[in-house]
């Protein structure tokens, strides 16, 4: 199957949470696994577009696509994993009991299966867990929202859910399919696995409520890190070109013309900045001088000292403004040309469109020509007056 980014945006605006929709949809990502990184983006933006009803239906899809990929696809693992605390936080706030639910049975199935690493699983938990607080009580109290939160499905402990998936063997992992949706099974099993759930709905501690992202960050290796990281950063640049309304030209060049004087390439005030005296910017300097000098000396020291740093600050103040405006003009840049990019697509579709119906037409013409060719001609006919017919009636015969 070859990929195309329309088909991609179709697959998932008409992905339902039925398993059928969800293995169909896996399958096909999985067959274009060489554009894994294009996939995940795509997912992600249809994510945040479609309703909260449809946003349980793309988690199963992104589960599907996980655990059937460890093997043939294992990139999407990767490549997920920065989207996964957006996209579990904003399906945790759908107010509904089911939603959440397999939400939480999700991250039980992926500690069982050991899919992410602990850390990464509790931070995803601990995200659940404050999505569900602010969403159900906004403007409660700490201690409310501990309340809300022991009561939700995400109040287990990964501890418990370990434990009690290694006691119960392997007799009923073989009776599950291992790369089985969450939540697309019957009823009766739905029953059952709450039930086998609140089993392990443990006393967890909700006093800790914030999340070390320092010790997280330092879970794993840089090495593997890295290439999350320097895709998260272009997910996020992305989603700010995709919200970023393309700009005028007019408005870039204002804009261009307006750095053309910008204080990084103030060569005179830089050259004044590197001449200040060693006591301005040196602190150990200025100490020993001021050990050493008079008071009135010490006084002058420190009107210099001033003069400089007012100085230093208002170039620094240039130098915010020049970067914001850097950042600004390289965003524009990027909505300006990923537009330009959607224009050129457009105008190739149109004019692909009109060569087609040229063709069209030429050929229409073609076929006309041929048919007039082999009409007879009249001048070579015989005069069938000379026969006895009688020659046709003229309209003032017919209406006369």
């Amino acid at each position: 199957m070859s990929y195309t980014e329309t088909e991609a945006v179709k697959k998932l605006q008409d992905l339902d949470n039925s398993q059928v929709s969800v293995e169909s949809t896996s399958q096909w990502f999985l067959s274009n696994k060489q554009m894994a990184k294009d996939l995940v983006k795509l997912w992600f933006k249809e994510f945040r577009k479609t309703s909260p009803k449809k946003k349980i239906a793309f988690l199963h899809l992104a589960n599907d696509v996980i655990q059937r990929g460890i093997t043939i696809a294992p990139q999407f693992r990767k490549l997920f994993e920065p989207v996964l605390p957006t996209a579990f936080k904003e399906t945790s706030k759908v107010q509904r009991h089911s939603v959440r639910s397999s939400v939480a049975h999700l991250l039980i199935v992926w500690a069982t299966r050991r899919v992410y690493s602990k850390s990464f699983l509790r931070q995803l938990r601990f995200i659940c867990q404050r999505a569900v607080a602010e969403a159900d009580t906004p403007d409660a109290s700490e201690e409310i929202k501990r309340n809300i939160i022991a009561a939700s499905p995400f109040a287990f402990s990964f501890t418990a859910v370990l434990a009690n998936s290694s006691g119960s063997g392997n007799k009923e992992s073989s009776a599950v399919n291992p790369l089985q949706t969450p939540k697309l099974t019957s009823n009766k099993a739905n029953r059952k696995q709450r039930h086998r759930s609140s089993t392990i709905i443990q006393d967890i501690s909700m006093a800790p409520l914030s999340f070390d992202a320092e010790n997280y960050e330092s879970s794993s290796s840089n090495m593997s890190r890295n290439p999350i990281l320097a895709f998260r950063e272009e997910l996020d640049l992305a989603l700010q070109t995709e919200a970023t309304q393309p700009p005028k030209v007019s408005e870039l060049i204002q804009l261009l013309e307006s750095l053309q004087s910008a204080a990084s390439a103030d060569a005179a005030t830089r050259r004044e900045i590197a001449q200040f005296p060693p006591e301005v910017s040196d602190a150990n300097k200025a100490v020993e001088i001021m050990k050493s000098s008079s008071e009135q000396e010490q006084q002058a020291l420190i009107e210099r000292i001033g003069k400089c740093s007012s100085r230093l600050d208002v170039y620094n103040q240039l130098l915010e403004e020049e970067t914001t405006k850097r950042n600004q003009l390289a965003l524009q840049l990027r909505a300006f040309h990923s537009h330009l990019k959607e224009r050129i697509s457009q105008t190739k579709t149109e004019v692909d469109d009109l060569k087609s119906k040229l063709d069209h037409g030429q050929s229409l013409k073609s076929e006309l020509n041929k048919h007039i060719l082999n009409l007879p001609d009249l001048h070579l006919l015989p005069d069938m007056t000379n026969f006895g017919l009688d020659p046709l009636p003229t309209v003032g015969d017919l209406f006369g």
